[in-house]
């Protein structure tokens, strides 16, 4: 099977975009996480960390989905 460039280049990205995004969840439940019970239960102030790296995340999707569209892959 055969990928172009931009498509491959669109796959790189989302994978490592989630990528970050799962190591940043672990990241965030690490460090304002507490371990009760086999669950992991957050701070209040780990809640509003977690609602500004979602929201930083869906920002940061559209963005990198328009620098891999915009990128000159083509041209050799």
């Amino acid at each position: 099977m055969d990928v172009d460039k931009k498509t491959g280049a669109q796959i790189l990205a989302s994978i490592v975009a989630i990528g970050l995004f799962i190591a940043g969840l672990v990241v965030l439940s690490a460090q304002y996480g507490t371990r009760s019970n086999g669950a992991i239960e957050m701070s209040p102030t780990g809640g509003l960390v977690l609602v500004g790296f979602i929201s930083l995340f869906i920002i940061a999707m559209p963005v990198f989905g328009y620098l891999v569209e915009r990128a000159d892959l083509e041209s050799e």
